[in-house]
């Protein structure tokens, strides 16, 4: 439940977290583009990957300084001749102008690719041209000019090469580091959106939307043939949400879903244990970890319908009969927040009710109403253990110690 009392015995009325700013669409397509090309390994190693970075940016900033110092401010070389033919400066202001065309046109390349935009690009390139011909023109004009000779023109071509390669590689650094930041900043300040796994962009086909009055018309008469059913856990934690999430799974299994997913931290330990349940009291059902909000977007736009269980939404008996049946359902079940942008992708935003409850009630109440009650009396294939409850207790039939 998006506003329940569950994680931290904290009410969160429906209203304060739609108020929440959250990123925007671009903003999280930039923060997954960022993880996929530096792939950390989780959330954790960022910070030290930052640090990394940065130690070694300046480490290479340092030796570009000495460098420079030693080769070219301190040696009584004469600089006022073979001026550069590209725009005159002479060999001194070269050695500077270069690192610092290189350096912002990494800067403007690297926002060019992130961002999709084609001014920085263009500019970067430009940059990158010219700071070549100054690299390699010393060594061209040591040949041609009489100036200087061939050994004096290959020192200043060495000297402005490994200038260049050293700031080169000192910006990529520093850019990395900037936009691990960012992402950092970002998912500290929105604990709920995560990026782990991410789903490549892909251009969709245009799916017509559901129509209210379509769905309308399609009542509730349990579900159709084929209809696949799977439970979203929403912004799972793994060290705070097993006990609930584990719950939700078990109830998700007996009472029909075809699917259990959990969206945000991974936990192969939890969805093992679905497995197992599934072993020894029968039937199977799906167990998957995805991204989160591009998952549900790409389940909508492919046909889907999306069903989000939240505090003080639509009453569920009056909504179920609404939506519309023989089409992929995607029940999201929320955790301790929930951003803005779930509520907009999902077509259904549905409440069990309008008092403080658990999200476990919730999915169990909608799902025994969608198939059209009855659902908990439901049998299961390949069952090893089957419980027969009594008034005065439990009888366990093992199957297999039967037929033997």
């Amino acid at each position: 439940m998006s506003e329940s009392l569950i994680a931290d015995g904290e009410g969160i009325a429906e209203g304060e977290i739609l108020d929440i700013p959250m990123p925007s669409e671009e903003q999280m397509e930039l923060a997954e583009k960022i993880i996929s090309r530096l792939d950390p390994k989780d959330r954790s190693s960022i910070g030290e990957m930052i640090h990394s970075r940065a130690r070694w940016c300046g480490g290479i900033l340092a030796a570009w300084a000495v460098f420079w110092w030693l080769t070219v401010l301190r040696p009584s070389e004469n600089y006022d001749i073979a001026h550069s033919i590209f725009f005159g400066p002479d060999f001194m202001t070269v050695t500077i102008l270069v690192p610092c065309l290189i350096f912002v046109g990494s800067i403007l390349s690297d926002f060019s690719r992130e961002l999709g935009q084609l001014f920085p690009g263009l500019v970067s390139g430009i940059m990158f041209v010219l700071s070549i011909l100054y690299v390699f023109e010393p060594a061209v004009m040591g040949f041609v000019d009489n100036d200087l000779t061939p050994a004096e023109g290959m020192w200043r071509f060495a000297r402005l090469a490994l200038l260049s390669a050293t700031v080169y590689a000192a910006a990529k650094l520093l850019i990395d580091a900037f936009l691990l930041g960012w992402v950092k900043r970002l998912i500290e300040n929105h604990t709920s959106i995560q990026f782990t796994d991410p789903i490549p962009l892909e251009i969709e086909p245009e799916i017509e939307p559901l129509i209210e009055s379509e769905a309308c018309n399609e009542k509730s008469s349990g579900p159709a043939m084929g209809e696949r059913v799977e439970v979203l856990r929403w912004g799972y934690r793994k060290g705070r949400d097993p006990r609930i999430t584990t719950h939700l799974g078990l109830v998700a299994r007996a009472l029909g879903a075809d699917a259990f997913t959990l969206a945000g931290e991974d936990d192969k330990e939890l969805l093992e244990n679905l497995h197992s349940v599934s072993t020894r009291f029968g039937g199977e059902i799906e167990t998957n970890h995805v991204s989160g909000l591009r998952y549900l977007r790409k389940h909508v736009e492919s046909g889907g319908v999306a069903v989000h269980l939240t505090m003080y939404g639509q009453p569920y008996r009056q909504a179920i009969p609404k939506i519309r049946r023989a089409r992929p359902l995607l029940i999201v079940v929320g955790g301790a927040k929930v951003p803005g942008e779930v509520f907009k992708a999902c077509q259904y935003n549905i409440g069990v009710g309008n008092q403080p409850h658990s999200e476990v009630a919730a999915l169990a109440l909608f799902m025994d109403e969608w198939f059209g009650g009855g659902a908990a009396e439901r049998s299961f294939p390949e069952a090893k253990l089957i419980i027969e409850g009594t008034n005065q207790g439990k009888i366990v039939h093992e199957l297999e110690s039967e037929e033997e």
